[in-house]
């Protein structure tokens, strides 16, 4: 038996979409606890780590999108030079932007790449994974990172 982990991991993407699981993370500061992915809104960073994270891809899940490109890179994954090239499980990340909730905060943004110019990350309004545009919300993709090759090094069973 051969485990085909790539498909597994593209068919995870796509299972994820509607997902509660990735809307929140707590921590306690000063002894008042608060989630810190507001409920969804800023758990991007978390929704990508924890998916590549299975597949053994990152060190951990990450709450941070530059903590997260830092771990694929460590990882092997790389830069793809001609962003009209997007394959499908490239992750993508998006410029950064303001809410109107937190003026002067820039987020940036990352996801899947799953094909027909369509990406699943999450949707910041809803809280949670879903398929859009690769040009959601008008967002300029910044940078794509392709790590496929590395999902071949996973083990087999002996």
């Amino acid at each position: 038996m051969k485990r085909l982990w790539f498909k597994s991991y593209l068919e995870v993407i796509s299972n994820s979409i509607n997902s509660n699981l990735f809307r929140s993370f707590f921590v306690e500061e000063d002894g008042v606890e608060r989630d810190i992915f507001n409920d969804g809104e800023l758990s991007c960073a978390y929704y990508v780590s924890s998916i590549l994270l299975l597949f053994g891809q990152q060190e951990k899940p990450h709450a941070t999108v530059s903590s997260t490109i830092k771990d694929i890179v460590n990882h092997g994954w790389k830069e793809v030079d001609d962003k009209s090239k997007i394959l499908s499980g490239d992750v993508i990340i998006w410029e950064a932007i303001e809410f109107d909730e937190e003026p002067g905060i820039l987020h940036p943004h990352i996801g899947f790449y799953v094909g027909d110019n369509k990406a699943v990350s999450i949707n910041y309004k809803l809280g949670f994974p879903q398929e859009h545009s690769v040009m959601s919300d008008n967002r300029k993709i910044e940078i794509v990172y392709r790590g496929q090759e590395q999902f071949a090094k996973l083990p087999q069973p002996s």
